[in-house]
């Protein structure tokens, strides 16, 4: 997750979250003096936050907001590990965006895996 920033938040069409990944619906920015300036929906009720995204004024809470971030996926390709490899050899792992062209690879050289992985 991002930390929570109300000039990014004005800005963009963002979604936000919780500490914990719960969804925060409808949150909304009051210019006021009042530090529980933000207002939304948590859990089917009304919650307030701070600019900074704090829950309790500045202590860390399951309620406080950050924002989504997109998972990502991709087909890893694992080569295959020989012991008859010279000594210093190493060997990378690739990520391809989708599983075909993940499996091309294959052909062309000796893959031990092609695995689907996810991640923020």
């Amino acid at each position: 997750m991002k930390p929570f920033d109300l000039e990014k938040f004005l800005e963009d069409d963002v979604d936000i979250v919780t500490r914990d990944g719960r969804k925060v619906y409808d949150l909304t920015y009051f210019e006021t003096e009042d530090p529980y300036c933000l207002v939304g929906i948590l859990d089917g009720r009304i919650d307030t936050w701070t600019r900074e995204g704090f829950y309790l004024d500045d202590d860390e809470d399951n309620q406080d907001i950050f924002f989504k971030e997109e998972k990502k996926e991709g087909w890893l390709v694992v080569p295959k590990f020989s012991s008859n490899y010279p000594k210093g050899y190493s060997w990378v792992a690739v990520v391809y965006p989708d599983q075909q062209e993940a499996e091309a690879q294959r052909l062309l050289s000796d893959v031990e895996y092609v695995l689907h992985i996810e991640w923020e």
